[in-house]
């Protein structure tokens, strides 16, 4: 195993800013081992707290197996106090073997808290130490140049496989060269790695390989990686692989000198391949070929590079002694020479900037790439044709000439990648037979230099105030299946007159190929292709606002699409890329968005200016703000998206997704609200299962109870794109007829008279009743037509008139009357006393009665549910029973007759 170089790592990684030293040992164990964890330094005692198999911040509970004498459990961590001072002043402690069948463990992950209440903890990275599997077993490490490797892989069977492959860079193999290959071997379907059979096991069920020596210079090998696999049964060491260094230039042994060039290194219209060699001849091999030989012990090999390509070469000299090979070895870049310039001052950020009516200006923001160019329909799409200029701070660009036109454009990063302009505002992502896809190369940016700017029509539009807002969620492509932006325009209608005042759709932003829920985007700054054209959503937006209804968008800046162009433009190269980190915990599977630097605050803020701007854009949606973090009032993540939004429209609508929600990102930013996930699974768990817990409905009713200065603060709903619907999971429960009209209308009712902004979903109005699909699930509009689902409809049309006109459901003002002769009923005034809107619910799966006390005056009361009059008594008490989940909202109206809000 690998034990010199994993102390070194460890060296490195536990320099503690307070002073103390922690070690354990052995420095990579296996499962067999005991680990001893030590820290010097200190003159207190303390308590290790651990776990294991860590992933992001959450750790595995460790199995009772693994608990030594005296560990005690706190939550999913277990605690074990550290024994001493020794007479050397060290504390220490002894865990494992881990090696119990109950529980497989690859990391063990720990902080100190000391006696006094503070912690060792890496400075908040914990400390986490791998445990092996111990599978394959290498008798050294590293390998010296002329060495076999023998592999030994222990706990063996027979038809196992050894899947080895050479020179990984940022965890990607590369394939061994044949010449490497034992009998046998095939290449893997992904091309990086070979199989190669293992012998059959010996009586201590060992097999033993042999691979090597890796010495030629047409393939030169500097680290070995390897799993072992029984068809689909898999070892690889937890996803680490098992790895192997090979050492070139071993200690003590004669070895040829490079001077140039060295690993890194660029070089563009010739190279001088200079050094000194113990022994000749020497030859010289670029990209595994040989170019030259020469018999001179201090070699200079001239080689133009006019006929080479561009991109990464690979420069190896051999020389032989005896029968033993002395190889040195530098990778580097063959680059065009292209001219460094200032970007011009007219640039309106990185992408497009149109100069004039046939000037256009391209700009990429990507430091530490070695040279871009733009391709095009304009250049025949040729990479040598237009190479960018490089800039200040990492940004290239070039300036078109361009007639007015339409024109599809990338960039193509150091010959290798293809990307769109990640800052693009229009794309076309189709195959070669028209069809949308997702392959990264594909994706086209477009720019129209002849297009006209939209004209819009809704001038007289007012945005409706956060406090009556009524929100309409949906997926486009389930309320108008195959119809985009234009199926969404034919059914605002409907959605005017349901009675809510905003929409918001799940994200229209570009996402590969055609149908999804839009939380894998690709391409901020440009509408899904799919959806129609910008002109289209253009319309929609302006459509929306002729109607009153305000439109929010559903920003999702936590990650992106493996395929956008932003992630593509440097790939799995944290270390240089300035949007993305590397992120080992839960994130849908996605790339990993890095919040805090200028370069992704940059391009949050364009994303969200444009918006506001090009489309009239009323507010945003952000998705998952709990794992995007925020920092300060606008340092960076959440606060960041919120400042920069309202920096382009003071009074644009900033909603998060922050689920528990967080008051002090509402209290502490110029984030608006936030959806209120507890509301939605209070009010649902207590409808779904008949009961009523007095105190939580009072909290999730009054969210200032749970820390929130105004119920403005938080976004009220009780079903979502994230759940299941209402209406399926209440039948699931065994609800049915009367009584799962009356609860779904329930669920609606306390929705849409609760304080605060709110939100249906769309198709929960008419009881919609399909399974949560992440993806295409249509609306079954035929249900607005269905007898038993018009109750529920004609409820929720009138209750979000009312939520939207009313000024008592405005207001922050709640009032509960608790005095019921019924447990299971719960009764509130929203509003003033002297114009309240009163609701009463019965949770329970009985009739309940009900008695609430109105104001008197003019006029009469309605039930809002159903639209029919209520008589009060002479003494102003409206008194009734109410079925097994219904409801009650009563409205006071001043004529004659009660007209339906």
């Amino acid at each position: 195993m690998n034990r010199i170089s994993a102390l070194l790592f460890l060296a490195a990684l536990v320099s503690a800013a307070s002073g103390v030293e922690v070690e354990w040992f052995p420095a990579l164990p296996l499962r067999e081992d005991v680990i001893t964890v030590t820290a010097a330094g200190t003159q207190q005692g303390g308590t290790l707290h651990w776990g294991v198999n860590p992933k992001g911040p959450q750790w595995e509970m460790a199995v009772p197996a693994y608990r030594r004498y005296g560990t005690v459990m706190e939550g999913r961590a277990a605690r074990t106090p550290l024994q001493g001072p020794d007479d050397q002043g060290i504390y220490r402690v002894e865990l494992g073997p881990f090696n119990s069948r109950e529980q497989r463990v690859g990391h063990l992950v720990f902080a100190i808290q000391w006696a006094d209440g503070t912690w060792e903890n890496n400075q908040g990275d914990n400390f986490v130490i791998p445990v092996s599997s111990g599978r394959i077993l290498l008798d050294r490490d590293p390998y010296g140049l002329n060495e076999p490797v023998t592999v030994k892989v222990v706990r063996s069977a027979p038809g196992g496989e050894l899947r080895w492959g050479v020179n990984a860079v940022r965890g990607r193999w590369h394939l061994p060269a044949k010449i490497y290959w034992p009998e046998g071997s095939i290449p893997s379907d992904d091309g990086l790695a070979v199989d190669t059979p293992l012998p059959e096991p010996d009586e201590q069920g060992i097999s033993t390989l042999v691979l090597g020596p890796f010495n030629q210079p047409n393939q030169v090998v500097t680290s070995l990686h390897m799993a072992v696999h029984w068809g689909d049964q898999w070892d690889t060491d937890f996803g680490r692989n098992f790895n192997a260094a090979i050492d070139l230039v071993p200690e003590g042994e004669p070895a040829i000198d490079l001077v140039y060039p060295q690993s890194g290194d660029w070089v563009e219209t010739h190279m001088s391949v200079h050094g000194t060699t113990p022994v000749v001849p020497v030859s010289l091999w670029i990209n595994g070929e040989q170019i030259a030989e020469q018999t001179n012990r201090a070699f200079r090999f001239e080689v133009p590079l006019a006929d080479r390509g561009y991109g990464p070469m690979d420069v190896a000299l051999r020389a032989m002694d005896g029968d033993r090979t002395l190889l040195r070895y530098a990778a580097v870049w063959h680059v065009p020479t292209y001219p460094r310039a200032v970007v011009p001052a007219e640039a309106q950020g990185p992408g497009v900037t149109i100069l004039s009516t046939n000037r256009v200006l391209f700009t990429l923001h990507a430091p530490a790439k070695r040279f871009v160019s733009l391709i095009g329909d304009f250049n025949g799409w040729d990479s040598g044709a237009d190479r960018m200029s490089l800039g200040t701070n990492g940004t290239w660009w070039i300036e078109k000439v361009l007639p007015p036109g339409r024109y599809a454009y990338q960039f193509m990063i150091e010959d290798q990648v293809r990307i769109a302009d990640p800052f693009a505002t229009d794309i076309e992502w189709k195959d070669e037979r028209g069809r949308e896809t997702y392959q990264h190369a594909l994706a086209h940016a477009i720019l129209d230099t002849a297009r006209e700017p939209f004209a819009w029509t809704a001038d007289a539009y007012e945005r409706p105030p956060l406090e009556s807002l009524v929100i309409y969620e949906f997926h486009i492509d389930d309320l108008a299946p195959g119809q985009g932006f234009t199926g969404v325009i034919a059914r605002l209608d409907y959605i005017r007159d349901l009675g809510v005042n905003a929409i918001e759709p799940l994200p229209f932003t570009e996402f590969p190929s055609d149908h999804s829920w839009g939380y894998n985007p690709a391409f901020h700054l440009a509408p899904e292709s799919y959806y129609g054209e910008p002109e289209d959503l253009q319309r929609l937006v302006n459509e929306a606002h002729a109607r009153g209804l305000a439109v929010i968008g559903d920003m999702v800046f936590n990650h992106m699409d493996w395929n956008s162009a932003l992630y593509r433009l440097y790939g799995d190269d944290y270390e240089a890329s300035p949007y993305f980190r590397l992120f080992k915990g839960e994130n849908w599977g996605f790339p990993d968005i890095e919040q805090s630097t200028p370069q992704t605050k940059g391009y949050f803020q364009a994303v969200l200016h444009h918006w506001i701007h090009a489309y009239r854009i009323d507010g945003f949606r952000y998705d998952a703000t709990r794992w995007t973090e925020w920092k300060g009032y606008n340092e960076w993540g959440a606060s960041w998206y919120a400042y920069a939004a309202k920096q382009a429209d003071p009074e644009t609508y900033q909603i998060a997704e922050h689920l528990p929600i967080e008051p002090a990102l509402i209290r502490e930013t110029e984030m608006d609200t936030s959806w209120h996930a507890h509301f939605r699974w209070r009010i649902r768990d207590m409808l779904q299962h008949g009961y009523l817990d007095r105190e939580e409905f009072e909290k999730v009713l009054d969210a200032t109870r749970l820390g929130l200065q105004y119920n403005l603060q938080r976004l009220v709903y009780t079903e979502s794109h994230d759940e299941e619907r209402v209406w399926r999971a209440f039948s699931h429960q065994g609800i049915s007829g009367q009584e799962l009209s009356d609860r779904a209308i329930s669920a609606l009712a306390i929705t849409l008279t609760a304080p605060g902004p709110a939100m249906i979903y769309a198709g929960q109005e008419f009881g919609e009743q399909t399974a949560k699909t992440v993806g295409w699930n249509p609306l079954h509009w035929e249900l607005i037509n269905d007898p038993s689902r018009q109750p529920l409809l004609e409820a929720a049309r009138r209750l979000c008139r009312l939520r939207t006109t009313h000024p008592a459901l405005t207001s922050e003002k709640i009032l509960f009357i608790e005095d019921q002769p019924q447990s299971t009923v719960a009764v509130y005034l929203r509003g003033p006393l002297s114009n309240p809107i009163a609701v009463a619910v019965n949770f329970g799966k009985q009739p309940a009665p009900v008695s609430v006390t109105v104001p008197q005056g003019k006029g009469g009361w309605m039930n809002v549910i159903d639209g029919t009059a209520v008589v009060p008594t002479d003494d102003g008490v409206v008194q009734t029973i109410l079925r097994p989940g219904q409801s009650l909202v009563l409205c006071h109206f001043p004529k004659a007759s009660p007209e339906t809000p």
